[in-house]
């Protein structure tokens, strides 16, 4: 029985993780897009801003993964 309830934590951990990582990426590009959107309808740029906002977000995004990822690994070779 307690193998079970093992086995559920992880497969909770590992949903709230794969949860974590999806949110933070999408988010990171849907800001970046929204902000170049927003430049470009302010400075009439139009579709250059949107683009590297896009561009800025993904690697916002591949940034926010990355650290998340190093500090789940370096909490779990910690004794």
């Amino acid at each position: 029985m307690a193998d079970g309830k093992n086995g559920l934590s992880k497969g909770l951990k590992a949903f709230a993780l794969g949860s974590t990582i999806a949110v933070q990426f999408a988010a990171s590009i849907l800001l970046g897009l929204w902000a170049g959107r927003f430049l470009d309808a302010r400075l009439d740029t139009e579709p250059w801003l949107m683009l590297a906002g896009l561009l800025a977000g993904m690697g916002a995004g591949v940034l926010a993964v990355y650290r998340t990822v190093t500090q789940i690994f370096n909490d779990r070779k910690k004794p």
